[in-house]
């Protein structure tokens, strides 16, 4: 898809308009370590992500992170591994419980938020 091609940019794009406090999915106090996600209370979502349907959330999962549905994997995960160099496949194949419809889905409502335009 258009948006696993373009993830790289998607998340620069992201990364930089969350440093100024707009759109997209942000957290603090996130840390993946060897494949593994720990995730702090403080972990904030700025996006609308309701209306984007792999992706869950509840209060009494993940401390209330927003999860790809089906799963206890933080949507932030994904950025978190990309911003780090790891490619959409890469990432399917450390997490096998995510599909590819999902990486999809999540990177193409985030190149939305960001202004559908990734550079």
């Amino acid at each position: 898809s258009t948006a696993v091609a373009m993830a790289p940019a998607i998340v620069k794009k992201s990364l930089a308009l969350r440093l100024r406090g707009q759109g997209g999915c942000g957290t603090r106090g996130s840390a993946i370590t060897q494949g593994a996600v720990s995730c702090q209370p403080e972990e904030v979502c700025m996006g609308n992500w309701e209306n984007c349907e792999v992706v869950e959330r509840d209060p009494t999962l993940v401390s209330g992170a927003w999860v790809f549905r089906g799963t206890r994997l933080p949507v932030a995960a994904l950025f978190e591994n990309l911003k780090d160099g790891v490619t959409p496949q890469e990432f399917l194949e450390l997490f096998p419980g995510v599909t590819r419809l999902q990486v999809e889905a999540v990177l193409e409502h985030e190149m939305t938020a960001a202004g559908s335009s990734p550079s």
